[in-house]
């Protein structure tokens, strides 16, 4: 008997992490999600869809290097995976003259920070299998600005 295939979501918490894990589960795939916080509404919603409590982890981008940790070490856990769907991201709404560093690191690192910590953890043949696939989820921001969003629209271009 063929095993569940296994595929993680980054970013689950995000309404488009919530629908991905839907379809997923939906197809029949074993899921694994990460969000940035435990609040209990946004488990609440991915318990509703079907992810297994169990299945839900705390993990929050604060560096690449720390992200790189943080993954390799729920790889360990988890084994093998046929797929990772990244859906993360922070949008700021202001003009680009009013943002400071602070906006700027959070915008980035909730984007740009866990696409490549997912990219090099994934590049190891031992974390996904052959023939597996990554999935980084961007927005037609990046294509097309809009007024007041050009740092998100620059976070998503960088993926």
């Amino acid at each position: 008997m063929e095993s569940m295939k296994k595929v993680l979501i980054v970013g689950g918490g995000s309404d488009i992490g919530k629908v991905a894990a839907s379809y997923l589960l939906d197809d029949g795939y074993e899921l694994f999600v990460t969000v940035r916080d435990l609040e209990q509404p946004i488990i609440d919603d991915l318990l509703s869809v079907g992810v297994r409590e169990s299945n839900i982890h705390a993990l929050e981008f604060l560096s690449f290097d720390q992200g790189v940790s943080q993954l390799s070490h729920l790889c360990d856990l988890i084994g093998l995976l046929s797929g990772v769907f990244v859906s993360t991201g922070y949008s700021v709404m202001k003009p680009m003259r009013m943002f400071n560093e602070l906006d700027y690191d959070r915008v980035f690192s909730s984007s740009v920070v866990p696409s490549l910590s997912v990219a090099k953890v994934f590049s190891r043949k031992k974390n996904l299998e052959d023939g597996g696939s990554i999935i980084f989820m961007s927005s037609v921001a990046s294509l097309s600005g809009q007024r007041g969003l050009c740092m998100y629209s620059a976070s998503k271009g960088a993926i």
